[in-house]
């Protein structure tokens, strides 16, 4: 005896990986339509006989996602669509908007060496919330994005077509996420030194000085240990970690693969990290500068 219909559990994911919290799924097969609300913790079922599915996403008459799956027995389906994250975006225009104050800031008040630092933390805090690797793929027919986040700790990856809206999120090493998570600590730890630091300029010198030096350290460490796990990650995947080629792209929801012109290498995230290092060296190179 065979059950009539297998549940199907999804997981729904917004485009920097973290779980959506509302919304409307529908799996639909000819013309039959089974339709079910998307709880606050991303998640939905549905009983259906095996078959081959189309699913759709829709968040206020948006279509987030859609893709085709095939049933054949009780499965568990994660989806990436293409909703932004909302606290994502919130903290990456605070950390825009804290740049451009201070490079006001530092114009109007003519204070060089605190407007240097508010902008080194505003590249900080964009850099927590933008990818730190990337991959891009594209043809006439289909388009992939990959991004590593720091927060949350995961890769995530976008496709899109004429007829597919959706992603994954890549399944890596714990260790791997680990680190990630360890880099978001040690950025967070950075911000609150900088911070220390501006509050006992003109008090505490080798307080000053000791938390001046941290705060640099601690953001090299974090450039190294990143460009070091994931060249060794990259090498094992697509043979290095910035380059171009084509690859194999894997469509979601069927087990189908398409040859992809690509590129790879570091992201905004990486980047805005060696600014914000670059923009404290400096600043502590200026001042010794100055009193010499």
């Amino acid at each position: 005896m065979f059950p009539a219909e297998f549940d199907i559990n999804f997981n729904f994911y917004n485009s920097c990986g973290n779980r959506l919290s509302k919304g409307m799924v529908s799996v639909s097969r000819k013309e039959k339509i089974e339709s079910k609300e998307i709880d606050e913790n991303g998640n939905s079922m549905v009983s259906v006989p095996p078959g081959k599915y189309e699913i759709s996403v829709i968040i206020e008459d948006d279509e987030i996602a859609k893709q085709k799956i095939l049933i054949r027995g009780g499965k568990v389906v994660e989806i990436v669509t293409s909703q932004d994250s909302l606290i994502h975006n919130i903290i990456m225009y605070h950390g825009i908007l804290l740049i451009i104050f201070s490079i006001i800031f530092m114009f109007w008040k003519k204070n060089i060496y605190i407007g240097l630092k508010l902008v080194a933390i505003g590249l900080i805090i964009v850099a927590l919330v933008t990818p730190w690797w990337v991959l891009n793929g594209d043809d006439d027919s289909i388009s992939t994005s990959t991004g590593t986040f720091l927060v949350p700790p995961k890769i995530v990856t976008a496709t899109k077509s004429s007829h597919i809206i959706g992603g994954e999120i890549s399944h890596v090493p714990e260790e791997v996420t680990m680190v990630l998570s360890l880099l978001s600590m040690i950025l967070v730890i950075t911000i609150l030194f900088i911070l220390v630091n501006i509050f006992i300029r003109n008090r505490f010198r080798k307080t000053r000085i000791l938390f001046s030096v941290l705060s640099g350290i601690m953001l090299v460490i974090s450039l190294i240990l990143f460009f070091y796990v994931f060249s060794q990650l990259t090498e094992l995947g697509v043979g290095s970690f910035i380059g171009s080629g084509d690859l194999e792209t894997t469509i979601p929801g069927v087990a189908e693969m398409e040859i992809v012109p690509s590129s790879w290498g570091p992201g905004i995230g990486f980047i805005l990290g060696i600014i914000s290092f670059i923009v404290l060296a400096l600043l502590s190179f200026s001042n010794r500068f100055l009193k010499k």
